[in-house]
């Protein structure tokens, strides 16, 4: 509508995005919350730190706060709160790798803990976005 412009001091920081489809672009408009709550839960967890809100202003709508600051060792335990740990902390490795050529690190966070369960539960991303299979090189 307008280039950007300030509109005063604040000590806030931080992007609030809004969405509410078009239905003259969409054709389907209707949402469901339960899985825009796991996808942004899932976003709070890789993303340590963020805050994201998530809120449905349709009747009867529901609001929820994701905030996990352990990254992707409270992703682990928010997994298995419901299981049997074997080990009671999550195993957690962070690194970064500098490629030959690479303009920047790449950066690797690996978190597991083994339960009681007798199914395997692995979840693979990369740059935020969930890679089902695991990494394909």
């Amino acid at each position: 509508m307008a280039p950007l412009s300030t509109i005063g001091d604040t000590d806030k920081t931080g992007t609030k995005m809004t969405f509410k489809p078009d239905t003259s672009i969409f054709t389907a408009t209707d949402f469901q919350y339960d899985i825009l709550a796991s996808r942004l839960r899932e976003l709070s967890f890789l993303n340590a730190g963020f805050l994201i809100s998530l809120t449905d202003e349709r009747d009867g709508g529901r609001q929820e706060v994701f905030e996990y600051r352990g990254a992707s060792a409270s992703f682990v335990e928010h997994l298995n709160k419901a299981k049997e740990p074997v080990h009671d902390k999550v195993v957690s490795i962070v690194g970064e790798h500098l490629i030959e050529g690479g303009a920047a690190p790449v950066a690797i966070e690996l978190a597991l803990q083994w339960n009681a369960s007798y199914q395997e539960q692995i979840f693979c991303y990369t740059n935020n976005v969930p890679t089902r299979t695991g990494v394909r090189t």
